[in-house]
């Protein structure tokens, strides 16, 4: 038994199912970490479906049918065959990437997925609302002045809409007195990041000439356009920079990487500066030492050459006494000899002399 996923995420999917004896005509479907844990979640016997959410089908030739597929449907499914003569089961993973066509923010003052300019009267407060569909569970909205991220929300929210998906919402409050450029920021793990951007600009005169009009409004699209393509390119760098792997990186380079939602923390990467520079001196105090150390080894083993040598020559001196020693000893004994010979030559010489005069 063989089960095999469908190409295509849509509004349905479908899980087939492969059955290499072709007999069998009960199946059970159960999704869940692990087959014998998990939870039942439709079956079809004899041709019979019947689940027990409606989301969820069964064909009589076993395959699940998965509608309205959403990013919780991710998991493990595992099917059981049961026939005449067997039982079996098998196991797929399903795994999805959320569309960033479903989920483009959009601003309520604006048209959907498009950017807008709207003109406010100076001192003016104003309630600016951006909403998503949120495909993913960790989707979030951010709002942005130019390149600065706005801490201070008025209002989040969730809404359900017609088709029962999920509207996430962000509402901040402004007081208009200068012209702005806003964007709103759609994140999510599982999904590209997506924009909406709103223009603030004063009300124009009536009276005003319609060329002043008609290059006012260019110069705020121009504006518009330019600090959304420096957004774009501050965004791609500091994405580039996170998935920069360290071996393309110069030698000696260190890169901090600091928390989106609070922004750069000044004192702690002083400390880091500091455990940094400690950690540097440390290591140059470590070089000196083994660099004396290897001095003192290289002194220490002329010192033994030097005993080595003395130790020699001491041994070659004592070699020598002692030779001279053997030689003395050897002519003591022969002198001895001599004199021993010498006496009783004299003792024979005398008593015969005595015999003689007698």
């Amino acid at each position: 038994m063989r089960i095999v996923a469908a190409a295509l995420l849509s509004a349905s999917h479908t899980l087939k199912l492969q059955d290499s004896n072709g007999k069998a005509s009960t199946f059970f479907w159960k999704r869940g970490e692990w087959f014998n844990i998990s939870e039942e979640i439709a079956y079809n016997i004899n041709g019979v479906s019947n689940s027990h959410m409606k989301k969820f089908h069964v064909f009589s030739n076993g395959s699940l049918l998965i509608r309205n597929i959403a990013i919780t449907d991710e998991g493990s499914y595992h099917c059981r065959i049961v026939s005449d003569h067997t039982e079996c089961h098998g196991s797929v993973t399903v795994y999805l990437k959320a569309s960033t066509s479903n989920s483009l923010p959009y601003i309520d003052r604006c048209s959907p997925n498009k950017g807008c300019t709207i003109y406010e009267e100076l001192s003016s407060t104003i309630f600016l609302t951006c909403k998503a569909n949120q495909v993913t569970s960790d989707m979030s909205l951010k709002w942005f002045k130019d390149s600065t991220e706005i801490t201070d929300i008025a209002a989040k929210g969730e809404d359900k809409n017609a088709m029962n998906e999920t509207i996430i919402s962000s509402t901040i409050k402004i007081k208009y007195g200068e012209p702005q450029f806003l964007t709103c920021q759609a994140s999510s793990m599982k999904m590209e990041t997506a924009f909406a951007h709103v223009q603030l600009q004063s009300e124009p005169v009536h009276g005003t000439s319609t060329g002043i009009i008609v290059f006012t409004v260019v110069l705020g699209v121009t504006c518009a356009i330019l600090l959304g393509f420096l957004l774009y390119t501050f965004v791609k760098q500091n994405r580039d920079k996170k998935t920069k792997p360290d071996s393309e990186r110069p030698d000696g380079e260190t890169t901090l990487f600091l928390n989106e939602e609070t922004g750069p923390i000044k004192e702690d990467v002083d400390k880091l500066k500091k455990e940094i520079s400690a950690e540097q001196k440390r290591t140059q105090e470590l070089r000196d030492e083994l660099s004396a150390e290897r001095a003192k080894r290289l002194k220490d083993e002329e010192h033994k050459e030097k005993l080595v040598k003395v130790l020699s020559a001491e041994r070659a001196k004592r070699s020598m006494e002692e030779k001279i020693k053997e030689e003395l000893k050897e002519t003591l004994q022969k002198t001895e000899t001599d004199l021993r010979v010498c006496v009783f030559l004299k003792r024979k010489i005398y008593i015969l002399h005595c015999v003689q005069r007698n």
